[in-house]
Protein backbone atom coordinates (compact mmCIF):
# COMPACT_ATOMS: atom_id res chain seq x y z
CA UNK A 1 0.00 0.00 0.00
CA UNK A 2 1.24 3.13 -0.56
CA UNK A 3 0.94 6.48 1.78
CA UNK A 4 -2.60 7.46 0.17
CA UNK A 5 -3.84 4.11 0.92
CA UNK A 6 -2.79 3.40 4.41
CA UNK A 7 -4.01 7.19 5.34
CA UNK A 8 -7.12 6.60 4.36
CA UNK A 9 -7.02 3.24 6.35
CA UNK A 10 -6.01 4.39 9.29
CA UNK A 11 -8.69 7.03 8.87
CA UNK A 12 -11.40 4.98 8.38
CA UNK A 13 -10.13 2.55 11.32
CA UNK A 14 -10.50 5.61 13.85
CA UNK A 15 -13.39 6.71 12.33
CA UNK A 16 -14.81 3.44 13.37
CA UNK A 17 -13.60 3.83 16.94
CA UNK A 18 -15.61 6.84 17.41
CA UNK A 19 -18.68 5.79 15.79
CA UNK A 20 -18.86 3.11 18.77
CA UNK A 21 -18.41 5.80 20.73
CA UNK A 22 -21.14 8.64 22.18
CA UNK A 23 -21.22 11.73 24.62
CA UNK A 24 -22.73 8.92 27.41
CA UNK A 25 -19.08 7.06 26.69
CA UNK A 26 -16.98 10.15 28.39
CA UNK A 27 -19.75 11.97 30.41
CA UNK A 28 -18.57 10.02 33.71
CA UNK A 29 -15.05 11.53 33.28
CA UNK A 30 -16.35 15.18 31.96
CA UNK A 31 -18.37 15.10 35.47
CA UNK A 32 -15.73 14.02 37.72
CA UNK A 33 -13.41 16.15 36.06
CA UNK A 34 -15.62 18.94 36.60
CA UNK A 35 -16.10 18.44 40.55
CA UNK A 36 -12.46 17.35 41.22
CA UNK A 37 -10.32 19.29 43.35
CA UNK A 38 -6.85 18.28 41.35
CA UNK A 39 -6.51 16.02 39.21
CA UNK A 40 -3.32 13.83 38.60
CA UNK A 41 -2.40 11.31 35.59
CA UNK A 42 -0.32 8.61 34.21
CA UNK A 43 0.62 6.43 32.19
CA UNK A 44 3.26 3.66 30.66
CA UNK A 45 4.56 4.29 26.92
CA UNK A 46 3.00 5.19 24.06
CA UNK A 47 -0.37 5.54 26.20
CA UNK A 48 1.16 7.37 28.36
CA UNK A 49 2.24 9.67 25.63
CA UNK A 50 -0.61 10.34 24.13
CA UNK A 51 -2.69 11.45 27.65
CA UNK A 52 0.03 13.86 28.21
CA UNK A 53 -1.21 16.90 26.40
CA UNK A 54 -4.56 16.26 27.75
CA UNK A 55 -2.98 16.89 31.54
CA UNK A 56 -1.67 19.95 29.63
CA UNK A 57 -5.08 21.05 28.60
CA UNK A 58 -6.47 20.61 31.21
CA UNK A 59 -4.15 23.24 33.35
CA UNK A 60 -4.98 25.73 30.09
CA UNK A 61 -8.76 25.34 31.27
CA UNK A 62 -7.63 26.37 34.81
CA UNK A 63 -7.45 22.99 36.52
CA UNK A 64 -5.14 22.03 38.77
CA UNK A 65 -3.42 19.36 36.91
CA UNK A 66 -0.48 17.24 37.68
CA UNK A 67 1.57 14.86 35.56
CA UNK A 68 2.21 11.42 37.78
CA UNK A 69 5.99 11.11 37.15
CA UNK A 70 6.47 15.00 37.41
CA UNK A 71 9.20 16.03 40.58
CA UNK A 72 6.57 18.24 41.51
CA UNK A 73 3.35 16.46 41.66
CA UNK A 74 1.60 16.86 45.10
CA UNK A 75 -0.10 14.61 47.90
CA UNK A 76 -3.13 13.13 45.91
CA UNK A 77 -6.25 13.11 48.59
CA UNK A 78 -9.97 12.85 48.73
CA UNK A 79 -11.46 14.91 46.10
CA UNK A 80 -8.84 14.48 43.39
CA UNK A 81 -9.12 12.21 40.38
CA UNK A 82 -5.91 10.21 38.95
CA UNK A 83 -6.50 9.31 35.67
CA UNK A 84 -4.41 6.60 33.90
CA UNK A 85 -4.54 3.94 31.11
CA UNK A 86 -4.30 0.49 30.72
CA UNK A 87 -5.37 -0.52 27.24
CA UNK A 88 -5.17 -4.42 27.97
CA UNK A 89 -6.68 -3.69 31.55
CA UNK A 90 -3.75 -4.92 33.72
CA UNK A 91 -2.90 -4.88 36.91
CA UNK A 92 0.85 -5.49 36.78
CA UNK A 93 1.67 -1.98 35.69
CA UNK A 94 2.94 0.76 37.16
CA UNK A 95 -0.37 3.01 36.20
CA UNK A 96 -2.21 -0.15 38.57
CA UNK A 97 0.23 0.02 41.19
CA UNK A 98 -0.38 3.86 41.21
CA UNK A 99 -3.71 3.63 41.47
CA UNK A 100 -4.25 1.58 44.15
CA UNK A 101 -2.08 4.03 45.58
CA UNK A 102 -4.22 6.92 45.02
CA UNK A 103 -7.03 5.07 45.64
CA UNK A 104 -5.97 4.95 49.46
CA UNK A 105 -5.13 8.47 49.55
CA UNK A 106 -9.27 8.84 48.36
CA UNK A 107 -9.19 9.90 44.97
CA UNK A 108 -11.58 8.61 42.19
CA UNK A 109 -9.87 6.19 39.99
CA UNK A 110 -10.45 6.55 36.29
CA UNK A 111 -9.33 4.27 34.38
CA UNK A 112 -9.17 4.54 30.09
CA UNK A 113 -8.93 1.11 28.46
CA UNK A 114 -9.94 -1.26 25.37
CA UNK A 115 -10.50 -3.71 28.00
CA UNK A 116 -13.41 -2.81 30.26
CA UNK A 117 -14.30 -6.28 31.67
CA UNK A 118 -10.71 -6.30 32.79
CA UNK A 119 -9.64 -6.74 36.46
CA UNK A 120 -8.43 -3.06 36.69
CA UNK A 121 -11.56 -1.88 34.98
CA UNK A 122 -13.53 -3.63 38.37
CA UNK A 123 -11.22 -1.58 40.43
CA UNK A 124 -11.79 1.25 38.76
CA UNK A 125 -14.26 3.93 39.73
CA UNK A 126 -15.03 4.79 36.16
CA UNK A 127 -14.33 3.20 33.11
CA UNK A 128 -13.86 5.19 29.70
CA UNK A 129 -14.05 1.90 27.01
CA UNK A 130 -11.97 3.29 23.69
CA UNK A 131 -13.07 0.45 21.23
CA UNK A 132 -9.99 0.46 19.67
CA UNK A 133 -7.28 -2.37 18.82
CA UNK A 134 -4.43 -2.58 21.61
CA UNK A 135 -1.47 -4.35 21.77
CA UNK A 136 -2.87 -8.00 22.75
CA UNK A 137 -6.47 -6.38 22.78
CA UNK A 138 -7.99 -7.42 19.44
CA UNK A 139 -11.90 -8.66 20.45
CA UNK A 140 -14.53 -6.54 21.00
CA UNK A 141 -12.77 -3.45 19.29
CA UNK A 142 -12.26 -2.09 15.95
CA UNK A 143 -9.50 -4.71 13.80
CA UNK A 144 -6.84 -2.78 12.44
CA UNK A 145 -3.75 -3.07 10.00
CA UNK A 146 -1.75 -1.39 12.29
CA UNK A 147 1.30 -2.65 14.41
CA UNK A 148 0.54 -3.65 18.12
CA UNK A 149 -1.26 -0.69 20.02
CA UNK A 150 -0.75 2.27 17.41
CA UNK A 151 -4.66 2.08 17.06
CA UNK A 152 -5.67 2.49 20.87
CA UNK A 153 -3.02 5.00 21.50
CA UNK A 154 -4.08 6.89 18.58
CA UNK A 155 -7.70 6.98 19.70
CA UNK A 156 -6.80 7.95 23.19
CA UNK A 157 -4.95 10.82 22.21
CA UNK A 158 -7.84 12.16 20.17
CA UNK A 159 -10.80 10.77 22.73
CA UNK A 160 -9.09 13.27 25.28
CA UNK A 161 -8.45 16.02 23.08
CA UNK A 162 -12.31 16.32 21.87
CA UNK A 163 -13.25 15.59 26.33
CA UNK A 164 -11.17 18.92 26.53
CA UNK A 165 -13.19 20.72 23.71
CA UNK A 166 -16.38 19.35 25.35
CA UNK A 167 -15.13 20.45 29.11
CA UNK A 168 -14.44 23.90 27.59
CA UNK A 169 -17.72 24.58 25.80
CA UNK A 170 -19.76 23.05 29.21
CA UNK A 171 -17.52 25.35 31.26
CA UNK A 172 -17.72 28.45 28.95
CA UNK A 173 -14.33 28.98 28.88
CA UNK A 174 -12.77 31.08 25.77
CA UNK A 175 -9.91 30.07 23.53
CA UNK A 176 -8.45 33.03 24.57
CA UNK A 177 -8.88 32.46 28.21
CA UNK A 178 -6.83 29.07 26.99
CA UNK A 179 -4.74 30.80 25.60
CA UNK A 180 -3.35 32.93 28.53
CA UNK A 181 -2.87 30.05 31.29
CA UNK A 182 -0.43 29.06 28.39
CA UNK A 183 3.16 29.05 29.19
CA UNK A 184 4.69 32.27 27.92
CA UNK A 185 8.36 31.99 29.08
CA UNK A 186 9.12 29.82 25.87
Amino acid sequence: MNFQEYGAAVSNELAQVFQRMDDESVMPLINALKGANRVFALGSGREGISMRPFIMRLAHLGFTAHWGWDDTTVACNPGDIYITSSSTGGIKGAGYYHATKAKAAGATIVLLTAKPDSEFAEFADIVVFIPASAWKVRTGVVPTIQLMGNQYEQAEGLVLDIVIMMLREQLGISEAEMEARHRNIE
